[in-house]
């Protein structure tokens, strides 16, 4: 009986194989899928093209930078009022939930751009261990063959990263075997979300109105809590962005790291504001960041409620050309005191 189940397991797990084999060569939507889920990746093909014409500011944060439909990133209209006139180009690194963690592992390929400038955002929403998207931690594959000891060095067990797993990513540099992986992600994800499944009954139930409401909710106080979060010298991120920070102004770039506003009139009426708690929180920042080498501007409190699109602290247009506008007096003669500009032609 037992060798029976043995062959009856192993032929299961063989026409399992051979199945998903023939998704991963037959499905030519599986990669796009796989890339849709490590939605973060393609900045890498990004800092690929850039290496051919380096930019003069590197923009690297959360999704507060990244442009949406009708809203555009105030990156974008920086770039266009204040760095076009210079003749600089920009390159953003944007992705939702980015964090300081996710800048360590990108900063030695931002390094070799040689910007003249790289602007980080500390956003106090995403200062926290919780963040990140899908695989984010894939990312630490990144960091420069002679960064590993200093990585080594970094609190990355509190990702849920062992040093193997560490060495493991870097596996996902190679084309071959980043195509491999997102191939069998995406085809995995194709598989669970197959309208097959539908003939043996709804995967769940639908939802009532009250339970929606109570989840609405529940995310509603958790946004919150999120942005209250304690902010303390002890906080295992703050290492990752003092090495990061380190490793850019030692390419020789200047660093800005700005705190992105957050909507805080909303906050004070749920009592998750108080001036003085978060103003402590900042000086945690900036003693990290010129511990370092770098700037740091606070814009937390620098818009009003209506400049604000949502509660997750994304910005209306109104709110991107005021950040804009308010990031221009650091971001410009920094860029400007390091190149000049190509002569006009006549």
């Amino acid at each position: 009986m037992r060798r029976v189940a043995i062959i009856v397991c192993t032929c299961l797990l063989l026409v399992g194989a051979a199945a998903g084999w023939g998704l991963y060569r037959a499905d030519p939507a599986a990669r796009r899928t796989g890339a849709q889920l490590y939605g973060h990746r393609p900045m890498l093909a990004s800092l690929a093209q850039a290496a051919a014409d380096p930019p003069s500011v590197v923009f690297l944060g959360d999704s507060t930078l990244m442009t949406f439909p009708v809203f555009p990133s105030w990156t974008t209209i920086a770039q266009q009022r204040f760095l076009d006139p210079l003749h600089r180009r920009s390159l953003l690194l944007a992705t939702a939930g980015f964090d300081f963690f996710g800048y360590w592992a990108l900063a030695g390929r931002i390094a070799a751009l040689h910007p003249d400038v790289v602007v980080i955002i500390a956003n106090l929403r995403v200062v926290q261990l919780g963040a990140g998207l899908r695989g984010f931690s894939d990312l630490i594959g990144e960091t420069d063959l002679a960064d590993v000891w200093t990585t080594l060095g970094l609190p990355y067990a509190t990702r849920g990263l062992t040093a193997p797993r560490l060495l493991l990513a870097r596996l996902l540099t190679n084309p071959v075997t980043e195509d491999a992986f997102l191939r069998f992600e995406g085809t995995q994800r194709d598989v669970h979300d197959a309208a097959a499944w539908s003939w043996l009954g709804p995967n769940e139930p639908p939802l009532s109105p009250e339970v929606l409401l109570r989840t609405f909710l529940l995310k509603r106080g958790r946004m919150h809590a999120a942005f209250d979060a304690p902010l303390e010298r002890g906080n295992p991120l703050l290492p990752f962005g003092e090495a990061a920070i380190r490793k850019l102004t030692a390419a020789g770039a200047a660093v800005l790291v700005v705190v992105s506003p957050v909507p805080w009139e909303m906050l004070a009426e749920v009592q998750r504001y108080e001036p003085g708690r978060y103003a402590r929180r900042i000086d945690v920042l900036r003693e990290m960041t010129e511990r370092a080498g770098g700037r740091l501007l606070d814009l937390h409190r620098a818009l009003a409620r209506d400049q604000f699109r949502d509660g997750d602290g994304h910005f209306t247009a109104a709110g991107a050309e005021r950040v804009a506008t308010l990031v221009a007096p650091a971001l410009v003669p920094a860029v400007s005191a390091t190149r000049t500009p190509p002569p006009v032609a006549r």
